[in-house]
């Protein structure tokens, strides 16, 4: 560590998981806490598959958030590949975050998180996102709610696109955590690659624009990335988006190419800001027959 940071024995590190059912807001609320955007972000459940990891460090601590997919039962073999990247999770966390929204009912299912959280003897904070949305005299029901359920532990009130609470959760979050020395380099803020966040912002962007028209198995690979050799050059990247029926590709490309081109443009642009500089990108789709239910190809493609 720099000559000017604490004493080791005054840093704290440790991982922070955040749990909930699909759509509370975990991917944003990550992206808000990291100050950039490592993980994918759609209104579509299920948009998060794999474990993310966003790295936040300050001159005392570093607080590292694990992003887990929304959980939910299935029987599909992707759905029960994602529900194992949920426990490993739980297993690896320091600190458990249980995170549910205002627009999204507290039932049952929250209340099996509370004890798959319970059950790690960790300790445990109770968030109730996108509190911005709500009124006011509607939000203590609400809260008070999710703290009966949870063997009456303070459910915090929080935004992730507004930012309110978090300060205050960042805080006391920090407060909790081990004695350590940092994980990772300071200017760090993921352990995945480039590549894999391209991909990501891709898979995103292919979701949102057919919301309605294709299912949710749909796969990104980057199979060329190049840095430019110059300063204020253009990256270079070719990615394919893939599906798993013959009759889904022309559904991506649609008439025309319209919507793969207008796919590569959201994309494009959100690349760039994470490149700081001009992008060119080439998206091609691709079949890749049943590969959800194949382990190969789902390894392949990221997914084991």
């Amino acid at each position: 560590m720099p000559a000017s940071s604490p004493p080791a024995q005054s840093f704290r590190a440790g991982y922070i998981t955040i749990l909930g059912k699909p759509n509370v807001g975990k991917s944003t609320l990550i992206n808000t806490l990291i100050g950039q955007k490592i993980a994918a972000v759609s209104p579509r459940p299920q948009t998060t598959r794999q474990r993310v990891l966003g790295i936040r460090t300050e001159r005392q601590a570093q607080l590292l958030f694990l992003d887990s997919p929304g959980f939910h039962q299935s029987s599909r073999p992707l759905n029960r590949w994602m529900l194992q990247q949920i426990q490993q999770n739980l297993h690896d966390a320091d600190i458990v975050c249980l995170m549910s929204a205002v627009d999204i009912a507290w039932d049952a299912i929250d209340q099996q998180l509370f004890q798959l959280a319970v059950e790690t003897n960790k300790p445990i904070f109770l968030l109730l996102n996108k509190v911005d949305s709500i009124a006011k005299e509607k939000l203590l029901p609400r809260l008070k709610q999710m703290s009966t359920d949870c063997n009456d532990l303070v459910a915090r009130p929080v935004s992730a696109v507004s930012d309110e609470g978090l300060d205050a959760l960042i805080a006391t979050v920090r407060a909790e955590l081990p004695h350590h020395p940092p994980y990772y380099p300071e200017d760090l803020p993921t352990d995945q690659s480039i590549r894999f966040i391209c991909a990501e912002i891709v898979r995103e962007k292919t979701m949102t624009a057919l919301w309605q028209e294709i299912p949710y198995a749909v796969a990104v690979i980057i199979e060329e990335f190049k840095e430019p050799r110059q300063v204020n050059g253009t990256t270079v990247i070719k990615g394919v988006i893939i599906v798993e029926k013959q009759s889904q590709k022309p559904i991506v490309i649609g008439k025309g190419g319209q919507q793969l081109k207008g796919i590569g443009c959201a994309a494009r642009e959100e690349i760039e800001n994470l490149v700081g500089g001009p992008v060119f990108l080439s998206l091609f789709v691709k079949v890749s027959k049943d590969w959800t239910k194949n382990p190969q190809k789902r390894r392949e493609y990221g997914y084991g």
